[in-house]
């Protein structure tokens, strides 16, 4: 893309997406049913970390230690399942869109068309599931991130804007000023400009920039978030504060940032299907 030559990017992106077709199950749903948690697996210290702080903080009246391990190994199978879905076969993403179960209202109903507003989740839950939500809810929207796989569909630009270098940022900017809804897993800890939190036994960094932007360029932000739910996908959208008057950005950061975090907690405290233990929060245990 940065030289120009968009015909040749997606013309070798539809090629890499179909270079796994013999490999995925004939469905979606079968695919899912037929996820294996029992196969013996070796886990790296890094790994273990999370997961002896994952059980360490697990509701444990609800869960013997194998069988939370069984659906924590489902979720992160059925993670990965659905993204692959959502990149190789986006003219089967409706298929996504039936194991959904969508809010009849929500927070972002409530929002005049065009508002400018701030998506925050995490790399918890299917993730795949919750930006397919925001690509069809009848807004424009786009991911903030490292730069990664996105889908190959028409002569769309891709759905995420690339984190890394000052263009990165300068396109962030211009999408956020025309209303493009704009979505972040928010919670990985960066170099610097983090907040540190008690938080569940740990002490954990939480970034800056979201509440940071929030703050600069007077957005509307939202909480986020799918989550499987008796073998359904649920989707969360709430308010998160908005600065008040004369405010001061530090603050703010501070306020957003614990509003935030309360959220993280349901979600790390919740189904173990749900946790991933990839990055984001779980960093904090390994950092």
């Amino acid at each position: 893309l940065k030289p120009g030559r968009a015909d040749m990017m997606r013309a070798y992106g539809k090629q890499l997406s179909r270079s796994g077709e013999s490999r995925r199950p004939e469905t979606l749903a079968a695919g899912l049913a037929a996820i294996q948690t029992h196969e013996p697996r070796r886990e790296y210290e890094s790994e273990k970390q999370k997961l002896d702080w994952a059980w360490e903080i697990a509701d444990k009246s609800l869960w013997t230690k194998d069988a939370w391990l069984e659906r924590v190994r489902w979720g992160q199978r059925a993670d990965r399942l659905l993204r692959a879905w959502w990149l190789n076969l986006p003219e089967r993403a409706p298929e996504i869109d039936a194991l959904m179960d969508r809010p009849s209202h929500s927070a972002l109903d409530d929002m005049p068309p065009g508002a400018r507003c701030l998506c925050a989740g995490t790399h918890m839950g299917p993730l795949a599931a919750a930006v397919r939500y925001l690509q069809t809810c009848g807004r424009p929207f786009r991911g903030f991130g490292f730069a990664g796989a996105d889908p190959v569909v028409g002569d769309a630009p891709p759905m995420r804007i690339a984190s890394r270098g000052g263009a990165g940022v300068r396109e962030l900017l211009d999408e956020i000023n025309k209303g493009t809804l704009i979505g972040f897993a928010a919670e990985t800890p960066e170099q610097e400009k983090n907040l540190a939190f008690d938080f569940l036994g740990r002490k954990v960094l939480l970034p800056t920039f979201v509440p940071r932007l929030i703050h600069r360029h007077k957005t509307a932000s939202l909480w986020w978030h799918a989550l499987w739910r008796d073998g359904r996908i649920v989707i969360e959208l709430e308010r998160l504060p908005d600065p008040v008057g004369g405010e001061d950005i530090d603050a703010f950061c501070q306020r957003w940032a614990t509003a935030y975090l309360a959220h993280i907690e349901s979600v790390v405290r919740g189904a173990p299907e749900n946790l991933n233990l990839g990055p984001g929060i779980w960093t904090n245990v390994t950092r």
